[in-house]
């Protein structure tokens, strides 16, 4: 049984960096381990950023990804920082960033994946967040072309925290509009309580092609 929520203290909080670092720096070495020597990856914009989880039956975190609101003094999101992306027309009070997805190497599986972004889609539709905006690996937004999903490249592939990827934006309405027409099963689903999912490895999710290459 695998459940989601955002965190609720700081000792929760923790146990996320500890498991980006986990991946990020030691698994992956997209980010060097010397920059966190109390190895707790962490920046500046998780202190502005709402935390979503994903627990297993013990209480171990195993999933987390974080979506960054903006300031209210500037609307600054740090997408901006990559050449090209602006982000002027959009109001920020309805816009976030979608970054730091990651999963437990013993957890690596679509149904938790997917656990934690319909918990995202449910987050949106109850803050009214109408844009989400992220940094999509390169052979993913193949994916989500080949998935007829309507993403809007911001600008071109870039090297960004160790790996090809591209700046995306995603208008929900949009997106979920495609869903229900090409997918009602997924549809469905995305509707449904976004707080559990009873048995993970029951995957009755089939994708395409695996979406754990994102990770």
């Amino acid at each position: 049984m695998v459940r989601f929520r955002c965190i609720e203290n700081r000792d929760e909080l923790e146990e996320t960096f500890r498991l980006r670092f986990k991946v990020y720096c030691q698994e992956k070495n997209w980010l060097a381990p010397s920059r966190f020597p109390d190895e707790l990856e962490h920046d500046l914009f998780d202190s502005h950023a709402e935390h979503i989880i994903a627990l297993n039956s013990q209480q171990e975190i195993v999933g987390t990804l974080r979506l960054i609101q903006p300031r209210s003094s500037d609307g600054y999101l740090p997408i901006q920082s990559v050449k090209g992306v602006s982000l002027r027309d959009i109001q920020h009070q309805k816009i976030a960033q979608l970054s730091r997805l990651v999963l437990d190497p013993e957890y690596r599986i679509e149904p938790v994946l997917l656990g934690l972004l319909r918990y995202v889609f449910h987050y949106t539709q109850e803050h009214h967040i109408l844009v989400l905006v992220f940094n999509c690996p390169a052979h993913f937004c193949c994916l989500l072309n080949k998935s007829g999903l309507s993403f809007i490249e911001l600008a071109p592939n870039t090297l960004i925290n160790g790996r090809d990827s591209i700046p995306v934006l995603c208008e929900l309405s949009t997106v979920l509009d495609t869903i229900r027409l090409t997918d009602p099963h997924l549809a469905r689903w995305l509707n449904d309580s976004p707080e559990m999912i009873k048995d993970p490895t029951d995957r009755v999710l089939q994708t395409r092609e695996s979406l754990m290459n994102i990770l």
